[in-house]
């Protein structure tokens, strides 16, 4: 469902990569005062189909880290990653992507 919902439009290049940081930041902002769970999966997943929608080529990125164990959902745009911090992403093991 997720990725019919996501069928890109056009690319659009132009200030995508600020588009894509401000609507990130407007989700997190709602995500806190979300009375249930909007972690960053909800939060990723949430950001991936506005962005894609949008026509950006946003990817949902997934990945976990061995010891301690964590895992964390974010969205890159052009290879940066718009939600999440870059230096705690880096630390994890990205899982395969998912064929279209």
């Amino acid at each position: 469902m997720a990725r019919h919902l996501a069928a890109t439009r056009a690319t659009n290049t132009s200030q995508s990569l600020e588009n894509g940081r401000a609507v990130a930041s407007c989700i997190e902002r709602v995500a806190a005062l979300f009375p249930g769970r909007a972690r960053c999966l909800e939060q990723s997943l949430t950001l991936f189909l506005i962005l894609r929608r949008m026509g950006l080529p946003a990817e949902l990125k997934l990945g976990a880290q061995a010891l301690p164990f964590t895992a964390h959902a974010w969205v890159e745009l052009f290879g940066e990653p718009l939600n999440g911090n870059a230096e705690e992403i880096r630390l994890l093991a990205p899982f395969p992507e998912l064929p279209a």
